[in-house]
């Protein structure tokens, strides 16, 4: 028996900003999983993301907010969770009442990226580039996808 991840990519308001559907999967033989599972924690845990889920279009966008606070590479990570924390919630707020209709995709923005603030966009990209080597090296993975 293999075990299947499967997530689609799409856009769900009408009309949306694209037209693309992308489904795409992941199966491992079972024996396997546990072992593929504790790998893959192991890397989060490196980078303090063990209880977020890895979401690698999210990862890897530039977080504006950390451009602009001062020597925000050289912060621990819960000053800089902090900092950035303080930084949304200002925006979020300017937005929001200078016009109700454009803080809504911020607000998104912020809640998907919440996971990933503490860490430079360099220790993103990192994370990912050791996640996909990991599953890359997994010979008895396969992958699925199916692009409309």
């Amino acid at each position: 028996m293999r075990l299947r991840y499967i997530d689609e990519s799409r856009t769900p308001d009408i009309p949306g900003n694209t037209f693309h559907f992308v489904l795409a999967g992941l199966s491992v033989p079972e024996q396997y999983w546990q072992e593929h599972y504790r790998q893959v924690g192991a890397v989060k845990g490196k980078y303090a993301l063990a209880a977020a889920e890895v979401h690698v279009a999210w990862m890897l966008r530039p977080y504006v907010e950390q451009q602009n606070i001062p020597y925000f590479d050289a912060m621990g990570y819960a000053e800089r969770r902090a900092q950035m924390q303080r930084a949304r919630a200002t925006e979020i707020l300017r937005l929001r009442r200078s016009n109700a209709r454009h803080y809504k995709q911020p607000r998104k923005n912020c809640r998907q990226t919440n996971g990933y603030v503490r860490l430079t966009l360099t220790e993103r990209r990192q994370a990912a580039l050791e996640l996909a080597g990991l599953i890359a090296n997994w010979g008895i993975v396969r992958l699925y996808r199916r692009v409309h």
